[in-house]
């Protein structure tokens, strides 16, 4: 109501473009990724393998997933694994499953294979295939990493900008009735 009521009436055009932005995001929430968004292919960090992002949350089904979103170059994403593991671990065991998705360029594959190794997080990390032509980063508005992005037991986008781990307190279970 708020956006209808005041898009495109405010007087100075940077808070027109914040409200089409704030809006945006909010659209976003409690709605699965878009079919382009789920095509989009991703590499095994592990293997090799190539899954689209939709088989890949279709694996994690009845779990809430926290994607982080981290690039090997990223002091803050790299230290946020690290003091972040004890909490993943009790969040997953509390039916949470972690991703880990690089958004180096995919022409850094064995940086970031290196980079996932040395974290512990190679066998639930991803780098995104084509990254110069990825929707995905643009979709979720990533402008800075680490970046959490919080589904629910659905696949449904609960939160664009999920507190770090290491600050969760307790795991709230989002289910959509």
């Amino acid at each position: 109501n708020f956006y209808a009521k005041y898009s495109g009436k405010m007087m100075d055009k940077i808070y027109n473009d914040l409200l089409d932005f704030s809006y945006d995001k909010y659209k976003k929430l409690g709605n699965p990724f878009p079919a382009n968004i789920l095509s989009e292919k991703l590499i095994s960090l592990v293997d090799s393998t190539e899954i689209s992002l939709k088989d890949l949350l279709d694996k994690y089904k009845g779990k809430q997933i926290m994607i982080d979103n981290w690039a090997s170059w990223c002091g803050p994403c790299k230290h946020e694994i690290k003091i972040g593991k004890k909490k993943i671990q009790e969040l997953e065991n509390k039916n949470m499953k972690f991703i880990y998705i690089s958004l180096d360029r995919g022409c850094d594959y064995n940086k970031a294979k290196e980079s996932a190794i040395s974290l512990g997080i190679c066998d639930q990390a991803y780098i995104i295939k084509d990254d110069f032509k990825s929707q995905y980063a643009k979709y979720l508005a990533i402008n800075n990493i680490p970046k959490f992005i919080l589904l629910d037991v659905n696949g449904q986008i609960q939160n664009l900008n999920h507190i770090f781990p290491s600050q969760i307190r307790d795991v709230i279970t989002y289910k959509k009735n």
